[in-house]
């Protein structure tokens, strides 16, 4: 195969680097930068915040060369402590936050937009969507007097909830969201990626053009010449599975893929080129209520399995407990769940679907056939066309999570040591039982247990999310053994046990469930290969 040579970057002297020092400074000053959404606390002795990738480079080589471990780290909306460091230095990638071009691939006919990764998706999707990149009207002026003039509205459509997440977390966690459901998690749509390796030199790596040798291995050469071979794992994930844990593996795989995912254990960041798609220009929202979890998960597998011509953008869950809390919300404060009130003792597919003005009559009348299939009809329906009516389907689905932080804000109030337990397992789509399946299980098991939970999420990629709301340390240590039980559930079925969250510091537990001894082995080996100091990221995803 051929050589992968790396770039080098000079950097600037180190001095030049904004950074604060010492643990107290960090902590006085600067602790949000310790602690994400997961609420895991941790401490640092150093706190960079580089400006470009001259300064990036500057950082490692220093780091390197000193011992200390780096965390990356930019908007910290993961919640499974993945940018939580322990020790060492944090590098802040928030200040890289500039759009550096668009682009049009005459081969694939598709447009592309590059960027740095402090690049938070609401503003790239922003300036997509309306068409203005004000940064590149200077030196890219021809090109975007192209894109205006297309007629299409384009987005990038990949959509883990959180729209203040970053784009190059996003790609280092491989994130995912409601909208993998038609356009796939974050992998499908990186056409570039660069980073700065342990070694402080720049890997490029355009999609399609390094692939792993027959053997399994890749030869990366540095501007001294010098060549290195590695292996990649030669563990296997089912394809027909969504999942978020582990370092991508295939046969003749594409190198980029090995850094999607990766949650920063190999290398920084630095610049990611994706792709953007056409926006559906007409879509319904429907909330569908059904009589049982049974029927809401057989109207799902007649949707994506045996109707593939309603073209669905998603497709959520809500449980019976779920809409419980909801009417709950909806009695107390009807402002905030600004919606009809809420059936009692039902379950709920919450979906949106792409249509054209003729088609219309033709598809509500093969949704109200498979509703009533599934004990349900379009009289126990909401529907809505208009963006401000999709926004509130939009807010409805969402306060479900916010209302269990609520109630688990509230109760740490009294028992601080306690906290929710959210799982993030997922299992394939095929066999079709599968969904039913793990459905009656995750119920069987929660019936048993008696704890307070609600199960909801994204039901069309059979990854349900099951939140477990314990009272005090007792039932928390009894639902941290019953997440270990689902856990296994899943891995047995072939599923995962990590769909969009990956694995960070606070999910090994269970990862191991999923990789033994010898699979993280194969990742270590892959580290070690990488990054054989242990610079980056200790601590996520394997121990070493």
């Amino acid at each position: 195969m051929d050589f992968i040579r790396t770039g080098y970057s000079p950097g600037v002297t180190f001095e030049k680097v904004r950074k604060i020092e010492g643990k107290e400074n960090i902590e006085s000053m600067f602790s949000s930068y310790t602690i994400d959404e997961s609420k895991l606390k941790g401490y640092a002795e150093w706190l960079f915040f580089p400006k470009n990738e001259e300064e990036i480079v500057t950082v490692v080589q220093e780091m390197e060369k000193r011992g200390v471990p780096i965390t990356i780290s930019a908007a910290r909306t993961g919640i499974v402590g993945g940018c939580v460091p322990f020790g060492g230095a944090i590098l802040s990638l928030e200040k890289l936050n500039a759009i550096l071009g668009l682009g049009f691939d005459e081969k694939t006919k598709q447009w592309y937009v590059r960027s740095q990764p402090g690049v938070s998706l609401k503003e790239l999707n922003e300036k997509v969507i309306q068409k203005k990149f004000p940064e590149l009207e200077e030196k890219q002026k021809e090109l975007l007097d192209k894109f205006s003039q297309d007629e299409k509205t384009y987005w990038y459509p990949v959509d883990p909830t959180e729209k203040t997440a970053h784009l190059g977390g996003t790609v280092a966690t491989n994130a995912s969201g409601s909208l993998s459901y038609k356009y796939g998690a974050t992998r499908k749509w990186v056409r570039k990626v660069r980073l700065v390796l342990a070694n402080g030199e720049i890997l490029d790596i355009p999609r399609g053009k390094y692939h792993a040798s027959p053997e399994g291995t890749f030869t990366i050469q540095n501007t001294a010449g010098e060549t290195k071979t590695f292996s990649i794992p030669y563990y296997r994930i089912g394809t027909n599975v969504k999942n978020a844990a582990g370092l991508f593996t295939e046969p003749s795989m594409d190198l980029i893929d090995l850094f999607i995912g990766s949650e920063g254990i190999l290398g920084v960041i630095t610049e990611v080129e994706v792709w953007i798609t056409e926006k559906p220009e007409n879509v319904i929202a429907v909330t569908t209520f059904f009589p049982t979890e049974m029927d809401a998960a057989s109207f799902v597998n007649d949707i994506r399995l045996k109707d593939s011509s309603l073209k669905t953008e998603f497709l959520e869950y809500l449980c019976p407990d779920s809409l419980k809390l909801l009417r709950k919300k909806q009695i107390s404060d009807p402002p905030l769940v600004n919606m009809p009130p809420i059936p009692k003792n039902v379950a709920a597919i919450i979906f949106e679907i792409s249509y054209n003005e003729d088609s219309l009559p033709e598809l509500y009348e093969r949704l109200e056939t498979i509703a009533i299939k599934n004990n349900s009809s379009m009289d126990q329906t909401w529907a809505c066309y208009e963006d401000r009516e999709i926004d509130r389907i939009t807010a409805f689905r969402h306060l479900l999570p916010e209302t269990v932080n609520a109630i688990i804000a509230e109760r740490k109030q009294k028992n601080p040591t306690i906290h929710k337990l959210g799982t993030d397992m997922a299992v394939p789509i095929i066999p079709e039982t599968n969904l039913a399946g793990i459905l009656s299980f995750y119920r069987e098991k929660l019936r048993e247990s008696n704890l307070e939970h609600v199960i909801f999420g994204h039901i069309g990629d059979n990854h349900l999310h099951i939140n477990i709301l314990p009272k005090d340390e007792k039932e928390l240590a009894k639902a941290k053994e019953l997440y270990k039980v689902f856990a296994k559930k899943a891995v047995s079925l072939g599923g995962t046990v990590s769909a969009e969250h990956g694995i960070g510091k606070i999910k090994k537990e269970y990862f191991n469930i999923m990789f033994d001894e010898d699979k993280r082995r194969q990742i270590i080996e892959v580290k070690q290969a990488l990054d054989p100091t242990g610079l980056f990221s200790i601590g996520n995803m394997v121990n070493i």
